[in-house]
Formats: structure tokens, sequence, C-alpha cells
């Protein structure tokens, strides 16, 4: 049984970044050799353990063969005689198939490293067209503050174009993509995820709801995602999963929005009870980063610093059909003088 350190963490490192997480290969056991070792079951799809002392996972070598659409289509063969090198074909990326050994020992059958030092994106082998989630993978690599500037090689870029050519993407599940989305969102150069979507026509059926606009990309990705809403004139986006706090920071920006646009007293009073800034306070602290407020932003920091301020407890001894009165009073107070 031989171990080795494998994929994204040997990527990192000669990137210089200090990585979360470390994956492990075991060549040449069986799934019970390691539980005899000690070693914790945990996978369902194909035999993945877990360290008895650091929790982190090892995988047993395995090759794999397409069966069925979706990233999920696939069968494995695990067993002692998958070598090293049948494993690290399998990857997606030459930057991603370079493994480790405990003697500090580097295996890079596929270039790896050169690729890394040329600073470009290569697939490992043909079958990377046969995993449509590969495709989204290399747009969230793009957006990676590090590799953002590497190129895509010629020959990748002529098997991009599969996944355009055919229905392959539709078989992801709209979670997985959200889940590769919102991490490209989270990263440096965001930007360049969408633009890699549009440059290879890869917006069929995940991102035809959106066009190319390009957001603020210091901005947390929640302000991002309403951000990309907004340039969008909120159309509805209807192929992704997308979480309810997501969804929540679209609905409050809108509100925000709709009271600086407001055209007399009534419809700002009523958009602001919408609002409702003592409940959103956090959210609309967080979306006034935003560069869509620019303009706005001191007029509305200023609102909302105003509403926190009036005493709205009183309201609780008012008689029902005096509420609405005494409540638009207090809102009028509170927007006073800060037109």
């Amino acid at each position: 049984m031989k171990i080795y350190q494998v994929g994204g963490s040997i990527r990192d490192e000669y990137l210089g970044i200090t990585s979360k997480d470390r994956d492990w290969v075991v060549v040449g056991s069986s799934p019970e050799a390691m539980i005899a070792a000690g070693y914790k079951p945990v996978g369902e799809d194909f035999p993945v353990f877990l360290h008895p002392e650091t929790a982190e996972e090892y995988a047993l070598a395995r090759t794999e063969k397409k069966i069925a659409h979706g990233y999920k289509g696939f069968e494995f063969y695990c067993s002692p005689d998958v070598t090293l090198e049948e494993d690290l074909m399998r990857r997606d990326l030459t930057v991603n198939a370079i493994a480790r050994d405990h003697e500090g020992n580097i295996y890079d059958p596929f270039n790896g490293i050169k690729d890394l030092n040329n600073k470009v994106l290569r697939h490992t082998s043909k079958a990377f067209i046969e995993d449509p989630l590969r495709a989204l993978r290399l747009a969230r690599f793009k957006s990676h503050e590090k590799m953002c500037d590497f190129s895509i090689h010629t020959t990748t870029k002529s098997l991009l174009q599969s996944f355009a050519d055919t229905n392959e993407l539709a078989y992801l599940s709209a979670e997985r993509v959200w889940q590769e989305f919102i991490k490209a969102l989270s990263s440096p150069k965001s930007n360049n995820f969408l633009k890699f979507i549009w440059e290879y026509n890869l917006q069929s059926p995940w991102f035809e709801d959106l066009s190319f606009n390009e957001h603020n990309e210091s901005a947390d990705p929640f302000v991002k995602w309403f951000e990309l809403n907004a340039l969008n004139n909120f159309s509805e986006i209807t192929a992704l999963q997308i979480p309810n706090k997501f969804q929540q920071i679209v609905d409050v920006g809108k509100n925000l929005l709709a009271i600086v646009t407001s055209t007399n007293d009534d419809k700002l009073v009523s958009n602001i009870n919408v609002l409702n800034i003592p409940r959103n306070f956090s959210i609309i602290e967080l979306l006034l980063t935003s560069n869509i407020f620019d303009s706005d932003r001191d007029y509305l920091i200023k609102l909302k610093d105003n509403i926190m301020q009036q005493d709205f407890s009183a309201l609780a001894n008012i008689k029902h059909d005096e509420l609405e009165a005494k409540k638009k009073d207090l809102v009028l107070q509170a927007i006073k003088g800060i037109k």
C-alpha cells in the first residue's frame, strides 16, 4: 500500500497558497485493508475513508467509465492493481494531476508543473468532456486570484465547444451549479467566471436568464449577487437553485431602490414600511456598500439612522383606527430634512 498527496493542495503549494484541505490517494489497497488499518469508510459512490487521527479523506486509486449523463453518470473501478498514473489520468486538468509521496518525491505524468509555470490550463485527457461539471470548474479557476491570468490551452478550448454543442450541461443539478457559481462569486476575479461562460457559449440552461454585466469584484458575495440582479433589471432567474438568504438580499435591495425612486411622500412612506428597516438593518448596511447606491448612499444612510431613532414602541398603545396615521407621522419625521 502506497499513499500519495494529490490534487488541489499540491497545485496550491506551487501557486504559493496555503490549502485548507488535503486529498490523498491510496494505491495497492482494498476496502478491507483500509478498515483493518483503522480508517473509517464514508464514500457512497466509491471507497473513501477518513484517517483515524487527522480525519482527512483517503480515496482508493480508481478508474472510471462514463455510463450515463451528468457528473454522476460514471462507473468506478477500484482495485489494488489500479496505478497512480491511471488515477491521475481521470482528473480534469494537468495542474490537478500532480502527486507527492511521503518522502517528498513528485509524480507528474502529465506535466502539470510545466503548465503551472507557463500559466496554462489544459485537460488531462479527452475524458474531460465526459463530466459537464468540469466546464464550470474551469470557469471558476479563471476567477481564482492566482489563476485568473492562466490561458486555456488550444486543445482544451476545442473540447469546451463540445459542451456548447451538446445538452450535457442540462444534466447537472441546480444545486451543484449554484455551488460552483457562489464559489466564483466569492473569488477576487469573479467577473471572469461569467466572461468564460459567455465566451464559450455555456449559458444554456443555467445562465440564460442573465446577460453579462460586470459587478464590483471587491464586494461581498451577497452584494455581488444583488448587483448582478440589478444590472439585469431583476429578470427572474428560474434555472438556478438560489438559497433563501440570497433571494432575501435581492428583495431588500429592490426595496431600497424603490425608496430612492419614490415620486411622492405617500409612496415613500409605503416603500419604507415595506423595507422594514429595523428587521433588515444588517442586510441594508451590507447592501449600501454596493456601487449601485453610490449616488444615493448618503441619503439612505441618514434615512436608515433616522428611522432607527424613532420610538415606534409608542404605537403599541394607539387605537387600531389611528395606527396607520401615527406610524406615517413617525416615518415622515424621520425623512424630514434629508431629501
